[in-house]
């Protein structure tokens, strides 16, 4: 490998896997930095595109490509035109790159910009040693927090946000799904003041982590009712907010008939087939529930306030990452999460 190329893990083909190879380096545009990764974390949808379910082949335009958009790195050069960030700052991607010019962008809702690009679906990603990212779609970051932490950020961005709209202070909250987001949404609520803390999952593993990181009650979905277990819990009522994080086929529906009248669902997990909901009345209409749906973070509003609750330790997320591997070493990543015993995994491109 010469000074031009770096390594980089590579979705080439239109099958299931992952490739370890010599790519190019990347140069940056005038508007865009060149960052040489640190930590690089795995997300749902990037184990998506490795199985390439058709959820993740609808997100990629061409192949070959470099996924990949959870990270911290540092800025090694900057484009001609980029004035507000400098070379040696530590930063992080934000997935969502905007257009700038559209309503959503010029009314303060950048993050779901109706021309979307996605950093590590629509362009090239950050599992490689080094990545170009828009300048606006770069997050600077002002504290000491280390690389493994400050890769989290991204994802613990979205929980943060899922527990804001789902405003558990007192109340009885159902987090089903518990994967990372799952995960940091309950360590959120915890601090958020939540009266009883509920997580539903079918992974073992993942409910013992749950336990760790707050949950009052955990429910084992392969073996309990989880509608009639949120009902034990709460006399009878219902939860008075849900975070849906699993993202499974049913879930919405299961979680609906979990809230009490008057409750708040947030969806967070993406949903791998149609949303249905059975019992229309009593789950939907009659309940005069609040929904909402969320794609991503604040942007940059949401970034401020993740790095602040990790740096001022307020929110402990170590025990959710429970592996990190050699980038090179992403067969045997993508192994340990599918098997079902890792949660969250990073990958390191300098081991």
């Amino acid at each position: 490998m010469n000074a031009e190329s770096m390594m980089a893990v590579v979705k080439a083909r239109p099958e299931p896997g992952y490739d370890y190879t010599s790519v190019p380096r990347p140069q940056p545009k005038p508007d865009e930095v060149l960052v040489r990764i640190e930590r690089a974390a795995i997300c749902g949808t990037d184990i998506l595109l490795y199985k390439w379910d058709p959820l993740a082949q609808s997100l990629i335009k061409e192949l070959p490509f470099i996924p990949g958009h959870e990270c911290c790195a540092e800025v090694m050069e900057v484009g001609a035109a980029v004035r507000s960030i400098s070379p040696g700052a530590t930063v992080c991607a934000e997935t969502h790159i905007p257009c700038g010019g559209c309503y959503q962008c010029t009314h303060g809702l950048p993050h779901i910009c109706k021309n979307l690009v996605l950093f590590g679906h629509h362009v090239n990603g950050c599992f490689a040693e080094y990545a170009v990212v828009p300048a606006k779609a770069v997050y600077c970051l002002t504290t000491g927090l280390p690389a493994e932490t400050a890769c989290l950020l991204e994802p613990f961005g979205v929980s943060l946000r899922g527990v804001q709209e789902a405003a558990p202070e007192g109340k009885a909250l159902l987090v089903n799904g518990c994967g990372p987001i799952g995960l940091f949404a309950i360590a959120i609520a915890v601090r958020s003041g939540a009266a009883r803390i509920i997580a539903a999952e079918v992974n073992p593993h993942r409910l013992k982590l749950a336990e760790t990181m707050g949950a009052h009650v955990t429910v084992d979905a392969r073996q309990a009712d989880v509608r009639q277990a949120v009902l034990d819990q709460t006399g009878g009522d219902g939860a008075g907010c849900v975070i849906e994080a699993s993202g499974a086929v049913g879930a919405v529906a299961t979680c609906l008939s979990c809230l009490r009248k008057g409750g708040r669902i947030v969806i967070l997990g993406n949903p791998k087939g149609p949303v249905e909901i059975r019992d229309v009345m009593p789950d939907l209409m009659h309940k005069e529930l609040t929904l909402r749906t969320l794609h991503g973070r604040r942007m940059y509003e949401t970034w401020e306030q993740v790095e602040a609750l990790l740096a001022d330790g307020i929110v402990d997320i170590a025990p959710v990452l429970t592996h990190t591997f050699p980038m090179g070493r992403i067969a045997e990543a993508m192994a340990a999460i599918l098997s079902g015993e890792a949660c969250k995994v990073e990958l390191d491109p300098r081991a």
